[in-house]
């Protein structure tokens, strides 16, 4: 009986171990290893994947190596089947893999075709390196997980932050971007999928995204419906006119997600609450609270349930005179924002203050969840 390949697909596992095979050849004792991610490493494939791999080599290519390269690949991308057409990846040396800040160098990298060697950053991001390492299928020589340290969550939140902003105002600055069917159908997803990623500080499948926005940004959810069925078809879609109420609602997604960045990530809300308590501002503090909200005090007795009970509380907190909270620390983990806090509150013999650890869950913009953990008045009497 026969070894499964890595894909599973048979045409496709030909293809790579001729790609894995030829890379050998050419690199000799250079060669480190070869693996795939992307869509194939997150177990999300469809008719409309690529396949993006990645060659690992000890050094840079020599003059010789590159020209043996594109020879190799001009050859796969004539070989008889649909996924020839589909290979998508870069010769990576083992260094920039590894470093701690050689994310972004760019290396030879082959764009769909295979026509032309490239340097580009393709396969070097964080984004990357963490779908490899977590989720990474290797071809040949060791798993991506051996070859690459841990991704740091706030170091992959921040590369797919300021690539969200850079591309989106780059989207949004140009008019005509999004006429193209099959590439307003593939922004629409990949917009929502690094919104997913700000959230919860990991890569996930296209599929998984639009899931999640049905909770996070319903009023997209159609939109990304649609353009998930379609992906399967998207490279016949290359050239057809986009639906413009589509593209009206991607450009609309577009700004929502930039919005997002600037007011809606959670370490952003809790700053916002903080400021707005100490304001004192009600209506305005209010609207980062969901309708359903809740108020805990540590862990699990219920302080206030919904908007209306979470609102009353706080207009009697916000009427004491000497209110004020200082942050002392604040601990972020994807939804979830942990502060210790300094109050100073007026009680019934005067003013005093205690140490409290407020504990968030925020998503989509609003908090969901709150718990709250006071310490003892700092004059020694109960709380």
């Amino acid at each position: 009986m026969s070894t499964p390949g890595p894909t599973g697909i048979a045409d496709l596992d030909d293809l790579l171990a001729q790609l894995a095979q030829g890379a050998k050849l050419i690199l000799g004792r250079d060669f480190v290893g070869a693996f795939l991610h992307g869509s194939f490493a997150l177990g999300s494939t469809d008719g409309g994947s690529d396949v993006d791999f990645v060659v690992v080599v000890r050094t840079a290519l020599s003059d010789a190596q590159a020209r043996a390269v594109l020879a190799l690949h001009r050859h796969l991308c004539s070989v008889d089947t649909a996924w020839a057409q589909r290979l998508e990846g870069s010769y990576v040396p083992l260094e920039v893999l590894r470093g701690a800040h050689t994310a972004g160098t760019p290396v030879p990298y082959l764009d769909y075709g295979g026509a032309t060697l490239e340097h580009a950053a393709h396969d070097t991001t964080l984004v990357t390196r963490w779908v490899a390492r977590e989720h990474g299928i290797a071809l040949a020589g060791p798993h991506p997980r051996d070859l690459i340290g841990p991704v740091e969550p706030d170091a992959l939140r921040a590369e797919v932050h300021d690539d969200l902003r850079a591309w989106g105002a780059a989207l949004l600055a140009d008019p005509r971007a999004l006429d193209d069917g099959g590439r307003q159908s593939c922004v629409a997803l990949g917009i929502v999928r690094m919104l997913h990623t700000l959230q919860t500080a990991r890569i996930h499948s296209k599929a998984e995204a639009v899931t999640w926005a049905w909770t996070h940004l319903p009023r997209f959810g159609s939109l990304l419906e649609r353009a998930w069925a379609a992906h399967p078809a998207q490279f016949t879609l290359v050239g057809q006119r986009a639906d413009p109420a589509d593209v009206a609602l991607t450009r609309s997604l577009i700004r929502a997600a930039l919005d997002w960045t600037d007011t809606g990530s959670p370490a952003r809300v809790a700053e916002r609450q903080l400021a707005l308590y100490n304001a004192r501002d009600l209506d305005a503090f209010m609207a980062l609270w969901a309708p359903d909200a809740r108020v805990y005090a540590h862990p699990d007795t219920l302080l206030a349930d919904g908007h209306a009970a979470i609102r009353a509380r706080h207009a009697e907190r916000f009427a004491e005179p000497d209110l004020h909270a200082r942050l002392l620390h604040r601990a972020v983990l994807g939804s979830t924002v942990v502060d210790h806090e300094l109050v100073t509150r007026t009680f019934p013999d005067g003013p005093d203050t205690l140490e409290v650890v407020v504990t968030y869950e925020i998503v989509g913009g609003v908090i969901r969840t709150a718990w709250l953990q006071a310490g003892p008045r700092a004059g020694g009497l109960p709380v």
